[in-house]
């Protein structure tokens, strides 16, 4: 084995501050790998089927909840799924449950409670059957290059003569089916982490316990931020950071970013400002540092800058980048 081309690496830590931390504290590093045990259940890759893309077609969706009906159950069971989602009006998305074998349709349930955070369904299991997906964003397409989507509405996908009826003392003591876990069709479609959503009462918390007018949350390149209107969980549920610690090849262009959110103020003319990384005799300057969103090159090599606002109540992710030295 040749070992001649193995290039060395560096640790690089990154230090954020805002005025919501001191200089002096201790640095609390966002963690790479996102300790499990603070989600309500586990995500996956399910690799289901993809539909003929070049064709119209109509489909369940690219996610699901995986169930489990106890065998000795008979009759309707209830669930509440903590599926954290991130779509807008998911009231007005319908919700279609199959049976895991057989790919069965069940027909007789109730859509009890539908919003970003939860969903509350009851409905009848097939008799033998103890294994359920739980698709929630079921959509059409025209297919084609250039597809027109629209998404099934609540009713169009169920037999309404045969609907499942309850009074609510009856609900209320329905038995619970269990949540195994939470799939997308591949790791492309999937809502882990950066769009599963902090909850109302978590945000509310996390303001609370950190009180300052505006936050800053780094990350890793490798967890983009997609979501405007919401914060990850693992951004609120973890608690704050106010660093990143990674390993880099010499040589490389190392990107991250930092989430800018404040819940009361709009935040003008944003700026960000770097000094040196100092470890020892080794220094990375700042002038290898920058932030994307504020300025560059242009295409006949005049440097530019530009002027960024963040409104009140959402999320602006600063692209930055270090160039790593030799």
């Amino acid at each position: 084995m040749n070992f001649r081309h193995i290039l060395p690496l560096l640790v690089i830590s990154v230090l954020f501050s805002s005025c919501c931390h001191d200089k002096d504290e201790n640095i609390r590093y966002r963690k790479k790998n996102l300790p499990v045990e603070i989600y309500d259940m586990a995500y996956e890759s399910g690799g289901w089927a993809h539909p003929d893309y070049k064709h119209p077609f109509e489909s369940p969706g690219n996610h699901r909840i995986i169930l489990k009906v106890d065998d000795s159950i008979s009759g309707p069971v209830q669930v509440i799924i903590p599926w954290r989602r991130p779509d807008a009006n998911p009231g007005d998305k319908a919700i279609i449950i199959v049976e895991a074998e057989s790919g069965e349709t069940v027909h007789r349930k109730i859509i009890v409670e539908v919003n970003n955070e939860i969903g509350h369904i009851a409905f009848e299991p097939i008799s033998g059957s103890s294994r359920y997906y739980v698709y929630y964003l079921p959509h059409r397409s025209t297919g084609s290059y250039y597809p027109k989507l629209t998404y099934i509405r609540p009713g169009e996908e169920q037999d309404t003569e045969n609907q499942l009826r309850l009074r609510d003392d009856q609900l209320a003591k329905l038995p619970f089916a269990h949540i195994i876990s939470a799939q997308s069709i591949d790791d492309f479609h999937s809502f882990y982490p950066m769009e599963v959503i902090a909850t109302e009462s978590e945000v509310i918390r996390f303001i609370n316990d950190n009180p300052a007018p505006y936050y800053l949350f780094p990350e890793y390149s490798e967890h983009p931020v997609k979501m405007n209107n919401y914060l990850p969980q693992h951004w609120v549920n973890a608690g704050p950071a106010n660093g990143l610690q990674d390993t880099v090849q010499l040589g490389m262009y190392y990107t991250f970013q930092i989430g800018v959110w404040s819940p009361e103020h709009e935040l003008k003319n944003i700026s960000v400002n770097f000094s040196d990384l100092v470890a020892r005799r080794d220094v990375v300057s700042a002038k290898a540092m920058t932030c994307f969103n504020l300025g560059g090159v242009d295409l006949n090599g005049n440097p530019f800058s530009k002027c960024l606002d963040v409104n009140r109540n959402e999320v602006q992710a600063l692209w930055c980048g270090i160039d790593i030295p030799i």
